[in-house]
């Protein structure tokens, strides 16, 4: 009966990211346009599911402290990201945007952006394709049958920049790429289940097509594994990397997903330095909060308790219905 509970769970959540073919009435949880709407929608769902994300923050929104150092998460157009915040006291408040992945820059589409948003809601689904029950000690590279402990996740400078992505080609060439781009990222998806953007898209044809914007076949092999490797979570930020830091002092670098997932899964704090609200890695968080449509922390927190509670009735109902009482019957077994 647990399973079938955790199924459910798993199930509800796969159906708001996207990630099967949704009914009519199941709607993605984060959107970046001016019609935001949360998880699902249902004749049975709680009010709290059917609430909207509204506008990029409002004025009162962007005034308020975020918390920190993880204030919150948001879809943006370089994917979804978790934004890191310096103290509540700061004046002004600075703010940094960790890309985690790529895929999730209109709406939450991807495993990865959905996995954290269950985190961050107090829900671990433990997915073997996201995050498996043995990720730390995977991580940590633990000798079998040990259980290592997390003590903190560091979140340091980025040592080494970021690639640069291909440079513009021809005049011609750029007037082709943006109608070939579209073509490509809906091939991709519809042939290979592959979700990318449409800059993502351009950019792999920019490194890989011919001068007249066309792909041969083994360019074609060449764009496919390289957008199969697009659509996993970031392997780094531009401007940060996370560590692991154990309690018996081992570390290991992790990826911006992975340190996050973690540190939430843990309860392991964020160590991260006074440097990284410098310029030009942070910026004012005001200003965040006016660009992005950021789902703030202390939200997800609340949306993740009244969830547990609706679906701890939704448990208890179907065990009551299993051994045959009537719904809302408090009476026990005779």
């Amino acid at each position: 009966m647990a399973w079938a509970f955790v199924a459910i769970l798993s199930a509800l959540a796969t159906c708001a990211a996207g990630l099967v073919a949704p009914r009519a009435t199941c709607k993605t949880l984060l959107r970046s346009s001016s019609t935001h709407k949360t998880l699902l929608r249902s004749s049975s769902n709680p009010d709290f599911l059917e609430d909207g994300l509204g506008e990029a923050s409002s004025s009162y929104e962007a005034r308020k402290p975020l918390l920190s150092p993880l204030g919150g998460v948001s879809v943006s157009p370089k994917g979804f990201v978790a934004i890191l915040a310096s103290p509540k006291d700061d004046d002004p408040q600075r703010a940094l945007a960790v890309q985690i992945h790529r895929g999730d820059v209109d709406a939450v589409v991807s495993p990865t952006a959905l996995t954290i948003l269950q985190l961050l809601q107090g829900i671990d689904v433990a997915t073997a394709t996201q995050l498996p029950p043995d990720a730390l000690a995977r991580a940590l590279d633990a000798e079998d049958g040990d259980a290592p402990r997390l003590a903190k996740v560091r979140v340091v400078p980025a040592a080494s920049a970021a690639v640069a992505p291909p440079p513009p080609r021809s005049e011609d060439f750029e007037a082709a790429v943006g109608d070939a781009a579209a073509r490509l990222r809906a091939a991709l998806e519809s042939k290979l289940g592959v979700a990318v953007t449409e800059g993502a898209a351009a950019d792999l044809l920019r490194a890989h097509a011919d001068d007249a914007c066309k792909l041969d076949l083994a360019a074609f092999g060449e764009v496919t594994a390289a957008a199969r490797k697009l659509a996993l979570p970031v392997e780094r930020d531009e401007s940060v990397a996370f560590v692991l830091v154990a309690e018996d002092g081992a570390t290991a670098p992790a990826s911006p997903f992975l340190g996050l997932a973690l540190a939430l899964r843990h309860n392991a704090p964020l160590d991260v330095p006074a440097a990284l609200w410098d310029e030009p890695r942070a910026v004012d968080a005001a200003d965040l909060l006016e660009e992005l449509p950021v789902k703030r922390a202390e939200d997800l927190v609340t949306d993740g308790a009244r969830l547990s509670a609706h679906f701890a009735q939704m448990f208890d109902t179907a065990s009551r219905a299993a051994a045959g009482a009537e719904p809302g019957d408090v009476r026990g077994s005779e």
